[in-house]
């Protein structure tokens, strides 16, 4: 999320501040003679906070072998030690400070850093806390790296309160943060380029029909009940091409197999490449182009080759509005009669709100989508209207509970075949999910979900509930 980088804005004693104002008539006197101890020790003080940190350790060091004995020339070479990268050092520098000269709190935000760098978050964190106790006026940047070490533990409120109260601040790390901070989900960027997941878990399906498959056949709802396994597993790598422009590839795997009903067996497997643009602090754009290819029951079932450019816009640092449209070009390879046939074209338009109220604990999403299906078989011809909701609560023991609903209305264009050519078919389907996720270890969480789903047609056979509950772990790194 943040790095231990330089910092160059921090405050400073009047009694440095004066001395550096005296480094040019120091540096006139001393030209013709040869720079004095004092004289490097100054330009080296300003080098330090002109962010030229390796020109300030060359000064500094020559004005220590020179003779130069003041105490602040711990601190100044430990900041030019930390601005070059050079933690350890920098350490050794201002814990000798820290003795000579105790009780200033850009010390120990300076070896908060430090450690941080070298991967000692507890340390770090100690070190931090009490530069905040020791100058408040550092809250902006000692916050940036607390929410770093939250992130990191996988403490997301902890994070996001934290940075909360950075970009709320009239600091200018705030006033940073709030025009350059990326928008809450779904648009955004890894903290990290390469991600790994993976996933097992337990089911119960009420109706043993693919979930999530909103089309299915006759022959395809089941109406049986069966225990099934799921293992889901995905990786991707992103990679900053600019500040501004990022690209990711990644691979997704799902795995369901069902107790006695070999037929319902699933294996799905989905690759795509996304590109993301900032254009500027609000507007972004992404681009996805993605493969779906899915064996049912062993034999090859459906591939699906998709296109979906979207464009959102941050209303703040805690709203956004995505505008998606998509396009799906759908192949089903199972032999059908020609009237159920899935095959051809959808498109979608959908529209999301994605919110987290500030200072709070909730979060969550509303969209809408509208889509149509054009299909080889006239039986899955139609066109879709829907709206889904997410409500999302974080509990101070890192316990997420979300809630999930969504409604929709599918017409169908042409007479069904089930009907004797009679009337087209309409469906009204409504989802109420529920879901519970929290820390198992460090990476690993535990899940258990819940979902409740009723299609309501005037076709007899596609009127049907359906109904799963799941529970299981998940690794993330």
């Amino acid at each position: 999320m943040f790095g231990p980088g330089p910092a160059r804005q921090h405050p400073l004693s009047m009694h440095f501040l004066s001395r550096i104002l005296l480094l040019s008539a120091c540096l006139s006197t001393v030209a013709a003679h040869g720079q004095s101890p004092e004289a490097l020790f100054l330009e080296g003080s300003a080098e330090n906070r002109a962010g030229r940190f390796d020109a300030a350790g060359q000064l500094l060091r020559q004005a220590q072998a020179a003779g130069y004995r003041d105490a602040e020339l711990r601190f100044e070479l430990g900041w030019a030690a930390m601005g070059s990268r050079n933690w350890e050092e920098c350490i050794v520098q201002l814990e000798r400070y820290e003795q000579a000269t105790p009780g200033r709190g850009q010390t120990s935000e300076f070896l908060g850093r430090c450690h941080l760098a070298l991967r000692r978050p507890e340390r770090a964190e100690a070190l931090l806390k009490q530069a905040l106790e020791r100058d408040p006026r550092l809250a902006s940047t000692a916050n940036l790296l607390l929410a770093q070490i939250e992130q990191s533990r996988g403490n997301t409120q902890a994070a996001r309160t934290r940075l909360e109260s950075v970009t709320s601040a009239d600091a200018p790390a705030g006033r940073a943060l709030r025009d350059l901070a990326g928008p809450p989900d779904p648009v955004t960027q890894p903290d990290k380029p390469l991600r790994v997941s993976l996933s097992l878990s337990v089911g119960q399906n009420s109706n043993v029909i693919g979930l999530g498959n909103t089309i299915p056949l006759p022959a395809d709802i089941s109406r049986k009940s069966a225990l099934f396994r799921r293992l889901s597993a995905g990786a991707s790598y992103t990679r900053h091409v600019e500040s501004d422009t990022a690209f990711t590839f990644g691979y997704a795997y799902l795995g369901d197999r069902y107790e006695d009903i070999g037929g319902a067996n699933l294996r799905d497997h989905y690759v795509y490449a996304d590109l993301f643009h900032q254009f500027d602090a609000r507007i972004a754009f992404s681009l996805r182009v993605s493969g779906e290819f899915t064996t049912l029951g062993g034999a090859r079932f459906r591939d699906v080759l998709s296109l979906r450019p979207a464009l959102s816009y941050r209303f703040s640092p805690d709203a956004v509005t995505e505008l998606a449209w998509s396009l799906s070009q759908n192949d089903y390879l199972a032999a059908t009669d020609p009237a159920f046939r899935r095959d051809g074209d959808t498109q979608a338009l959908s529209l999301v709100h994605s919110f987290r109220l500030r200072g709070s604990n909730w979060s969550g999403a509303v969209g809408a989508t509208v889509a149509s299906n054009r299909t080889d078989g006239s039986d899955f011809n139609s066109d879709s209207l829907g709206f889904s909701g997410t409500l999302r609560y974080t509990f101070p023991n890192r316990i997420v509970a979300a809630l999930g609903a969504s409604l929709s209305r599918d017409n169908y264009r042409d007479p069904n075949s089930l009907s004797g050519g009679a009337f087209a078919r309409a469906d009204r389907q409504h989802t109420i999910s529920a879901q519970f996720t929290g820390p198992l270890f460090d990476k690993v969480r535990w899940f258990a979900q819940t979902q409740s789903l009723r299609n309501r047609s005037n076709i007899a056979f596609y009127d049907y509930r359906q109904s799963s509950v799941t529970a299981g772990v998940a690794w993330d790194y």
